[in-house]
């Protein structure tokens, strides 16, 4: 990816995947203002590593140095890793997908809920809640 090539696109992307619909939603979780997030997407201004260090720690989906690589302050060629794309969106994956991932593995999963990660402990409470639910539904059959 060259020096400064499609940022924008790679940070609205990561917005959107990470669950942050509007620009405003992620400017209300970042401090940074939505008309900041409304250049850098547009790529009239160039992200600072500075703000890229505050994006990275709401765009799950993405990584400090992806940002850093993508928006052309480090090279891409000394990295260990390949850059991943995002998926289009957090509901991207199939249903086939979503059912074969059983209830005790959603733990090692990265969770969301309107925009949040949610903590080990959170996501240990959520399995808790579904396996009770799971275990209802089997009595009533």
């Amino acid at each position: 990816m060259s020096e400064n090539s499609g940022f924008g696109k790679f940070i609205e992307r990561h917005r959107i995947a990470s669950g942050y619909k509007s620009q405003r939603r992620l400017a209300d979780k970042t401090g940074i203002s939505s008309a900041t997030i409304s250049r850098i997407e547009a790529e009239i201004q160039k992200p600072e590593p500075e703000t890229l260090k505050i994006l990275a720690k709401h765009l799950h989906t993405t990584s400090l140095v992806e940002l850093m690589v993508v928006c052309g302050y480090w090279d891409e060629d000394e990295l260990l890793e390949p850059i991943q794309e995002a998926k289009e969106s957090p509901s991207a994956y199939t249903a086939k997908e979503l059912s074969e991932i059983s209830i005790e593995e959603l733990e090692r999963h990265t969770l969301t809920y309107k925009g949040h990660v949610l903590t080990d402990e959170q996501k240990k409470h959520l399995v808790k809640l579904l396996q009770a639910a799971a275990e209802m539904l089997e009595q009533k059959k």
